[in-house]
């Protein structure tokens, strides 16, 4: 519980993220000192929730404890039950495996992401048109009819007698 920026009450689980004792956090000269990275950002979030312009202030850190570890915490302020309670709560939440969960899953999704190009790559390279053989004018006849199928998006239906590439055209077509 704050007054300020004033410890004046933690808890158990407070103190056992930060290392220090309840005496000990009542006697930091400011909670912001505890703050390794964003107090700034934090003290705004309390200013504003001090003066009423949000209803709910929440914020991500870094709570720096006794041994000079650093912690990622999301804090929330909660006012006092009274208007003009001078108190504020402050939750403290350990997102430690949160962020590690993230980091994870954001590494999930960079490795499908490239797994993904790597694919369309492979199936643009292997269903190009340059894996068709043939530069006579029949062929190119054969080109410009491949161009105006994609191109209208209908169904199409290739004939010709086996072993005349109609897979490959079709594949090319397709992909």
């Amino acid at each position: 519980i704050l007054v300020g920026d004033q410890i004046v009450r933690a808890n158990e689980a407070f103190c056992r993220l930060t290392g220090y004792t309840e005496d000990e956090l009542q006697r930091v000269g400011s909670a912001f000192d505890l703050i390794a990275e964003g107090a700034d950002g934090l003290r705004r979030q309390l200013a504003r929730r001090q003066r009423g312009s949000v209803t709910k202030a929440t914020h991500e850190c870094a709570l720096r404890r006794r041994g000079g570890e650093l912690v990622p915490v999301q804090v929330t302020f909660r006012v006092g039950e009274e208007d003009d309670d001078p108190e504020f709560v402050a939750i403290v939440e350990d997102i430690t495996e949160r962020r590690l969960l993230e980091a994870a899953r954001q590494a999930e999704i960079d490795a499908l992401e490239s797994q993904v190009g790597n694919l369309r790559r492979h199936v643009a390279r292997k269903y190009d048109f340059d894996a068709i053989v043939g530069s006579a004018p029949v062929m190119q006849h054969v080109y410009m009819q491949m161009e105006a199928a994609i191109e209208s998006g209908l169904t199409v239906l290739i004939t010709g007698p086996t072993g005349s590439g109609k897979e490959l055209i079709a594949q090319a077509i397709h992909h």
